[in-house]
């Protein structure tokens, strides 16, 4: 019987590197490398975010996660023998920029995610195979 096991390498990370995250309504079948400072231009006008991708206005906002959430961005790789998965945390994640196409996304959507997360922390605690 094979197993497959997953590893979480716990790398240093400074404060200066910090990922920006653009999360986007749309869907994009390509994994790799991408000029996207270069073509992906930001604009700010009165507290709202504007950009075109393919053509189509995007209207974002910036959303700063809790002090007291780690979000990590994170590379998954897997071994030669592909028996072990290894998850790397390349850098923090402190603010998510999130778009929709022609109006300001509902941030209070993300605010609600964030307090089931409050949430299950919560039952967590109580339980015993998951306390800390």
């Amino acid at each position: 019987m094979s197993t497959e096991t997953t590893g979480i390498s716990e790398s240093k990370i400074s404060q200066s590197e910090s990922a920006k995250i653009n999360f986007l309504p749309c869907s994009i079948d390509y994994d790799g490398p991408a000029a996207v400072s270069t073509f992906f231009i930001v604009k700010e006008k009165e507290n709202v975010l504007e950009s075109h991708f393919r053509g189509r206005l995007l209207v974002g906002k910036e959303y700063e996660f809790p002090q007291h959430l780690f979000v990590a961005h994170a590379v998954v790789s897997k071994s030669n023998d592909q028996k072990t998965t290894n998850l790397s945390v390349v850098s923090e994640v402190k603010k998510l920029n999130i778009w929709q196409h022609n109006r300001p996304p509902a941030i209070n959507e993300i605010d609600e995610c964030m307090d089931w997360m409050d949430i299950a922390d919560e039952v967590c605690t109580y339980i015993p195979a998951f306390n800390r």
